[in-house]
């Protein structure tokens, strides 16, 4: 007897038009979407509808579940997000944090971690790990890492 396609350790296979999906339980409850890519254990596992989205690592998007245009790639990287979009988070804890805010680009190792706003930009290692406000850009080791509620700044 087949073992279903959920309780596979591993499957390639594709849902909706022209995706992608490897991984235990990869884009599993996708019912409508297009151009998606999820590989790795639980990436985007909660996704139910969404387009242009691509989760790489293990838990990456897992618990988005309306999404368009996000790409999260590394360990648990956008693990929290249900449905902000735009996003782009890179590296092992990127954007764990963020749940429904739109438009933010992390990169680097927990940048953004704890961050729960939009419109904010964080590059380097811990950079912006904390930061709870909108319109920040953190570029460096640990850049603006306990800014804590302000906004619109730069922080080199």
């Amino acid at each position: 007897m087949p073992v279903p396609v959920t309780q596979r350790s591993s499957v390639l296979r594709s849902i909706g038009q022209q995706g992608a999906f490897f991984g235990y339980l990869a884009g599993s409850a996708l019912t409508t979407g297009t151009h998606n890519a999820f590989f790795g254990y639980r990436a985007g596992t909660a996704v139910t509808t969404g387009n242009k989205n691509s989760f790489f690592g293990y838990k990456a998007g897992a618990a988005v579940t309306t999404v368009s245009g996000s790409t999260f790639f590394g360990y648990k990287a956008g693990v929290a997000n249900t449905s902000g979009a735009r996003n782009t988070f890179i590296g092992y804890n990127a954007g764990a944090s963020n749940s429904t805010h739109s438009s933010c680009t992390f990169v680097g190792h927990q940048s953004g971690r704890l961050t729960t706003e939009n419109r904010n930009t964080f590059v380097g290692a811990f950079a912006g790990e904390s930061a709870d406000g909108s319109n920040n850009c953190c570029f460096g080791y640990k850049a603006g890492w306990i800014n804590a509620t302000g906004s619109t700044n730069c922080i080199f």
